[in-house]
Parts: C-alpha cells; structure tokens; sequence
C-alpha cells in the first residue's frame, strides 16, 4: 500500500503560448518540501491564446489527478497569467475546455481532498526574483519551446 502524503499547499503554475493556430504549454507543480513535477506538450488548430492558456491549466490538472493519487491537501492554488482562461474554468461553457479544465478541477479536489481552491493572477514577464515569477518564466519559455517545435512538425 502505497503511503498518503500530506502537503499543506498544492500549488500549480502554467503558461501557454500561441501563435496562428498552434500552442504549447508548460507546467510547474510543487507540494511540501521541494517535491515537484512538472510537464510541457503542443498542439494545433487552436482559435485563440485563451483557449491555450485553459489547455495549460487541464493538462497540469490532469496530471495532478494522475500523479498526485496519494496527495492530500487542504489547499490548492493555481497560478495563471491568464485572468480570463482562470475565469472560464470557474464558469465554464458547456462542451468547451473550460468544462473539461473545470471537471479535472472537481478530480483534484475529490481525490487529494481539496477544501479551499484558489486561481491567483500573476503577472507575466516581470523577471523578479520571486519565486512565484521565476516559475512562471519558466513555463513562459518551456511553453514557448513547445510552441517552436510544434511549428517545425507542422511544417512552419
């Protein structure tokens, strides 16, 4: 039997990056002591950066969900340069990311026993020192990453 972890605070940081069509995406998850993980993808034939920046947030939920099974918290945060991909997710339209992103959300907070979640702005490509900002640089640049290599396979 696998042993149950307690953290105090979940928190997750995402990015997106979008341009004609084609995005890429990074997260940053970290819980207690130093214990993170983290992942990056693509994708295509997107609308707008909006949609990739609820991409960025689903996926990062969508792994938690995954890997943190034997997570239990009370607090979650997610922290987003995007204010209107954190509002969709918390009002989400029926059939779109946002209700996808939103039911990945209810994942996390049944199975890690979230009683308190939070969507946090944080303000993009301020290069401050901290932590909170140099995590998001770099999901900036790994989502931006992404992003180039998506174009290549596309043929851009």
């Amino acid at each position: 039997m696998e042993q149950v972890y307690t953290a105090g605070c979940v928190t997750i940081n995402t990015d997106a990056s979008y341009k004609e069509g084609t995005y890429g995406y990074a997260f940053w998850i970290t819980y207690g002591e130093n214990k993170r993980f983290f992942g990056s993808g693509y994708g295509f034939n997107l609308k707008s950066c909006h949609e990739a920046e609820i991409i960025a947030i689903r996926m990062a939920l969508e792994k938690l969900s995954k890997e943190g099974q034997f997570i239990r918290s009370p607090w979650l945060v997610i922290n987003s340069d995007s204010k209107s991909a954190m509002f969709a997710i918390q009002k989400p339209k029926k059939g779109s990311n946002a209700e996808k992103a939103f039911q990945a959300l209810e994942a996390v907070e049944y199975h890690l026993q979230v009683e308190h979640t939070r969507f946090r702005h944080v303000k993009a490509h301020k290069h401050t020192k901290t932590k909170r900002n140099w995590v998001n640089d770099w999901c900036d640049r790994v989502s931006k990453e992404k992003r180039l290599e998506a174009e290549k396979l596309n043929g851009n």
